[in-house]
């Protein structure tokens, strides 16, 4: 990768990350006070809502059906029948949208905000639905989506599924039956474990992505597979994948720092011009494979 291509990577990821905690952290809805809430509805006014009791219920729970609302599930837990959602825009484009601080259970997609951008998770588990753990911002729409923290397991789908310009930060993914985490372009996902996904690990379509702090292993897939170009792997490990640890399909990318190890496809594989630097790559059937033109190689250990 050109440096050109390093630098627009670094400062759009820098970029991105305090652009949405910002966000997260001074949402327009969250200057109201929580007005309580004991059972589903639907959340049309802008404001800030809390959840006062645990709830088990038929079909979609909470209906967001408006801008600015903030949602805090107060520790609770919202547990479904395997059909709905248990928060929902129910197909409509809605933005800062704030759910935090509960747990989420069978219901279909645990979160639907797949329609809606510039939406915040913060601290909540989504687990054992029929279909995916937590969609937000579509990935052929703009998303701006922040999760953090977030516990997302034991889904039949796809862990997460996040649109463009969203951040996955600090979070555990693990032992769901499709991708881990699904992202759009210009995205991050910082400082979290994605293990044990019955796809890869991390997927994306798109380029410009960040992935910073992250372990990647024992996933049925790839451990991280990107076939956009001007994607960062930093300070990452992704090892003991069925597939390939790290397959960034496209060129002008950077990996360093990073180990990939006991893979069942190959460590790593990347396409030149592209920047590698300080891999540890073993017992891999190939431990790096770079396609031509040459790729600059710097302090490797993947003999």
């Amino acid at each position: 990768m050109s440096a050109r291509g390093i630098r627009t990577v670094s400062i759009s990821a820098i970029a991105l990350v305090f652009s949405l905690s910002y966000a997260r952290l001074t949402p327009d809805a969250a200057a109201a006070s929580p007005t309580p809430e004991s059972a589903c509805t639907t959340l049309t006014a802008a404001g800030t809502y809390q959840l006062t009791k645990n709830l088990t219920v038929h079909g979609s729970c909470f209906v967001i059906a408006g801008s600015n609302i903030a949602l805090d599930l107060g520790k609770h837990s919202i547990s479904g029948d395997g059909t709905g959602s248990a928060i929902t825009d129910n197909g409509t484009n809605f933005s800062q949208i704030v759910i935090a601080n509960g747990k989420i259970s069978n219901f279909l997609i645990g979160i639907d905000l797949t329609s809606s951008s510039e939406v915040s998770v913060d601290s909540v588990t989504s687990s054992g639905n029929s279909a995916d753990g937590i969609d937000v911002g579509g990935i052929d729409l703009g998303g701006d989506s922040l999760l953090d923290a977030a516990k997302i397991t034991g889904n039949k789908g796809a862990g997460v599924i996040a649109g463009g310009d969203s951040l996955v930060f600090s979070s555990t993914i693990s032992n769901n039956g499709g991708d881990g985490a699904d992202v759009g372009g210009d995205s991050g996902v910082d400082d979290s474990k994605i293990q044990g996904n019955g796809g890869n690990g991390i997927s994306s379509d798109s380029g410009d992505n960040l992935i910073n702090g992250v372990t990647a292993s024992n996933n049925a897939g790839d451990g991280i597979a990107i076939s956009g170009e001007e994607t960062l792997v930093t300070a990452t490990t992704a090892s003991h994948n069925k597939g390939d640890g790290i397959d960034l399909s496209a060129e002008f990318d950077s990996i360093a720092l990073t180990t990939a190890n006991s893979n069942g496809g190959d460590g790593v594989v990347t396409v030149c011009p592209s920047n590698v630097y300080a891999l540890k790559a073993m017992h891999n059937p190939s431990n790096l494979v770079e396609t031509s033109p040459p790729c600059v190689n710097l302090n490797n250990s993947a003999p």
